[in-house]
């Protein structure tokens, strides 16, 4: 198929036109366009245009690559906001996909503890063979922000959980976790909602089962501890480490220090939980893992951080030592922790978990009481009265030497009153008599 064609004329460009030649006639070949570029320059804009007009489907088709180049961008753009923060969270957590949208970031919610584990096994990159510190606290963030920063240089430590079991200055525990700059990486915390009591059994065991170590340091949230200290405590199957003897009032507050295997804890269900009351649940853990190879922790390696008694004219710890001995006299008289858990009688605690935070940077869990198991002092005893008067009666009869005809008809009134008497400095002394008829309680000063 022939083109026709024509030769541009080397002539000037005269009043904006092109001159050429003349047309090719018979017996004339047909010549190819020439286009001199100085003498393109000289034309105006329309006529450049129409010299280089580009045919209208290869234009089309640069539209197109550029719209689609556009939509590429804005889409990369969408996945880098916290929706897919959202979604990559799900992801982790493999069978979760209940996740909303909060001011302060996004929340995985109604989280089973074999989940929560598991996404903190991802994320964290948990190891099973590793030690973890368990913690908890009620309203001891200023001990607690001390504390953690020793815990934080403990050798061989993978990671520390710390419960915050319903503080009022949740805020105050917050702020420490994420200055320590470790929050959501070494340092887990899970607060727990709405519990208004500290009871210490729940919360130690809510830390031990989120903490992922096949061993387990539990301190107080007050408890300083050395560098070394896993080092000086060598780790051997079917040993765990506790302060038998204390020799001084320091060491007598870090007698609840403990380092035992996770699974010979869970082995034996833990802390009692019935136990809501201070005392005697850490004598009565030790109690349960006496079958094992006890050894002594060495007092050295921990310490305490000395604080004024909050109660000022009470003497707290004689308070406590009777605490302690009604809680014994109640588990001695009461179904053993294992059998009760092992016959279904009763059951530990049980949460839902929220995480919540961002999971770049900052996170946190918060749990959400399901069911606690009955305590022992609500337990019915003798003669349809609670177990805990039954308890604080034999205290009274067994440590202080009350008559038992005295003490049977004391009215539950009096009876806590005498308890706090014996234990108060302010009436040092012994019991001289005590009238239950008219209510009266006489004390003679040593």
């Amino acid at each position: 198929m022939s083109t026709y064609s024509r030769r541009l004329s080397p002539r000037r460009v005269e009043d904006g036109g092109l001159s050429v030649g003349p047309e090719p006639g018979p017996g004339r070949k047909s010549a190819s366009v020439g286009i001199s570029m100085p003498r393109l320059e000289k034309l105006d804009k329309k006529s450049r245009f129409n010299a280089l007009q580009l045919p209208s489907s290869f234009l089309l088709a640069i539209v197109g690559f550029g719209a689609v180049c556009v939509l590429f961008v804005l889409a990369v753009v969408s996945l880098q906001q916290p929706a897919a923060v959202k979604r990559r969270t799900a992801a982790e957590l493999e069978t979760i996909n209940r996740t909303v949208e909060a001011a302060e970031g996004p929340k995985v919610v109604d989280v089973e503890l074999d989940e929560l584990r598991g996404f903190l096994d991802s994320h964290l990159r948990r190891k099973r063979l590793s030690i973890s510190i368990v913690a908890a606290c009620h309203n001891r963030a200023h001990d607690m922000d001390v504390s953690l920063q020793t815990w934080l240089r403990v050798k061989n430590v993978d990671e520390i959980i710390l419960v915050d079991w319903s503080s009022s200055n949740r805020a105050s525990f917050l702020g420490s976790s994420r200055r320590s700059g470790e929050l959501g990486k070494k340092l887990v915390l899970v607060r727990v909602e709405d519990q208004k009591e500290w009871v210490l059994t729940r919360a130690y065991n809510l830390a031990i089962k989120v903490a992922s170590g096949s061993w387990i340091l539990k301190v107080d949230c007050d408890t300083l501890v050395h560098p070394d200290f896993v080092d000086r405590h060598p780790i051997q199957k079917g040993a765990f480490y506790s302060l038998k003897f204390p020799r001084n009032s320091n060491e007598a507050r870090l007698s609840g220090v403990l380092f035992a295997g996770r699974d010979d804890l869970l082995n034996v269900h833990g802390y009692d939980e019935r136990l809501v009351r201070y005392g005697y649940e850490e004598k009565d853990l030790l109690r349960r893992l006496s079958l094992l190879d006890g050894r002594d922790l060495d007092p050295e390696y921990i310490s305490h951080i000395p604080h004024s008694d909050p109660t000022g004219t009470t003497d707290v710890g004689s308070i406590r030592i009777v605490s302690s001995e009604v809680n014994k006299a109640v588990l001695e008289s009461s179904k053993k922790w294992t059998e009760v858990v092992a016959s279904d009688v009763d059951v530990p605690s049980s949460y839902k978990y929220t995480i919540e935070g961002d999971p770049k940077r900052a996170w946190w869990v918060s749990a959400e009481v399901q069911y606690t198991p009955h305590a022992l002092e609500d337990v019915v005893g003798a003669n349809n009265e609670s177990a805990l008067v039954v308890a604080s009666k034999r205290v009274l009869h067994d440590k202080y030497s009350v008559p038992w005809d005295v003490v049977s008809n004391l009215s539950t009134e009096n009876l806590f009153d005498l308890l706090l008497m014996v234990c108060s400095p302010i009436l040092p002394g012994r019991i001289l008599f005590v009238d239950a008829g008219k209510s009266m309680i006489s004390v003679l000063s040593a």
